[in-house]
């Protein structure tokens, strides 16, 4: 009974880790939308492929490598962060429209943080994967309350 209530407890603390920081994933991705924007030009856009292995299966994934340069108070910057839910797939139908979207040569504008401008994107704001730690971590609250509510309930008998 000792070990199940230490387990909730630690799951319950995990939880609110993943909360506490995907809360700050998405404070700074909404943040992003205020940023100085600065033109900026797209120097290398392709799909990069690389293979995943998990359990003995390999899989094949994609992403879009997509780099801009920009220039903030003279000093010319380069990124490849497209926004805060970078990320790669199995499917590279994503990734083509984002190539497609950021040709290279092709002018865009660059979101960039006013204290560090060497950190920029292209596309300020949360995205749906921006959110998952924060759900994540509240899945992982309220299984440690119901466990935890669980045997205090079952120790009531």
């Amino acid at each position: 009974m000792k070990r199940k209530i230490i387990t909730g407890i630690i799951l319950f603390l995990f939880g609110a880790g993943f909360c506490i920081w995907g809360w700050i994933l998405i404070a700074d991705a909404r943040l992003s939308t205020s940023w100085p924007t600065a033109p900026a030009t797209i120097v290398y856009s392709e799909i990069k492929s690389s293979d995943s292995r998990s359990d003995g299966k390999i899989t094949q994934m994609y992403s879009a490598d997509i780099r801009y340069q920009y220039t903030v108070n003279g000093k010319r910057y380069v990124s490849a962060r497209i926004s805060f839910g970078d990320h790669s797939s199995s499917s590279s139908t994503g990734m083509k429209k984002l190539v497609n979207k950021y040709p290279k040569g092709s002018q865009a504008t660059a979101y960039y943080d006013p204290d560090k401008p060497g950190n920029a994107l292209l596309e300020p704001g949360p995205v749906l994967i921006s959110y998952i730690p924060f759900v994540f971590g509240a899945l992982s609250i309220i299984a440690a309350l119901i466990a935890l509510f669980k045997k205090k309930g079952a120790s009531r008998k």
